[in-house]
């Protein structure tokens, strides 16, 4: 994979946008029972990748950019270890579902990808 090299700028805002999808993504679950749990989930899904480019940026001075984004998983785990990478496989899994599958996901996948966003957010905000 040849990722693209990436600036303080580009992480900085990759930061930012991995707070706000998150933020998000917390004040519509917090609504009671999601009406929409797939949206619930495609925004922590969004707010994992942009954890991931930014950690990857902090830690390689690159990123995994394009519509493939398993391809940030191997990156990730290069700049920070197996047990981040696997919390964005986990999301992974779950985005084509959220986002184009025919039937809401249940309260379990919105947990799932609530631990695996604020994992990756928290370590992304640690890191700088």
């Amino acid at each position: 994979m040849n990722a693209p090299v990436g600036d303080d700028g580009i992480r900085r805002g990759r930061l930012r946008k991995a707070r706000t999808f998150l933020e998000a993504a917390s004040n519509l679950a917090h609504l009671g029972e999601p009406a929409e749990p797939d949206a619930v989930v495609a925004l922590y899904v969004q707010s994992g990748i942009a954890s991931a480019d930014a950690i990857c940026l902090a830690r390689l001075g690159r990123y995994a950019k394009g519509a493939d984004h398993k391809q940030a998983v191997p990156l990730l785990e290069q700049a920070v270890g197996t047990t981040p990478a696997k919390h964005l496989r986990t999301l992974i899994a779950l985005k084509n579902e959220a986002e184009y599958g025919y039937a809401l996901l249940k309260s379990a996948s919105v947990q799932q990808a609530a631990r695996a966003a604020r994992a990756l957010a928290d370590l992304a905000m640690e890191i700088g």
